[in-house]
């Protein structure tokens, strides 16, 4: 949701750096935004009908179902961890401590 509201409201500074975050090459032609995805990106890109509905499934079913649901489909979409977990969001001054 950050990064939405940042890419409507941001400066050109976080545009770019989302934008680079997703792709190369980002062009503006005919008013319609054009990145290459990176290659992580394309098999969300080719299932992206797929995600849809299995949110919407699980965004129907009760709370306790939904929990253990979740946990599984982010497992599913996420499932590489990486050698060196970071935090999901950047501390805002960790180099000034």
């Amino acid at each position: 949701m950050r990064c939405y509201i940042n890419l409507a409201n941001g400066t050109i500074v976080d545009k770019k750096e989302i934008l680079t975050a997703i792709g190369q090459n980002p062009v503006l032609i005919d008013g319609k935004l054009q990145v290459t995805p990176d290659d992580w990106l394309i098999p969300l890109r080719n299932s992206t009908k797929e995600i849809r509905e299995e949110v919407i499934k699980v965004r129907l079913m009760s709370e306790q179902i939904r929990n253990k649901f979740l946990g599984a489909f982010r497992i599913r979409w996420y499932a590489r961890r990486d050698l060196n977990p970071r935090p999901l969001v950047p501390e805002t001054n960790a180099l000034s401590s």
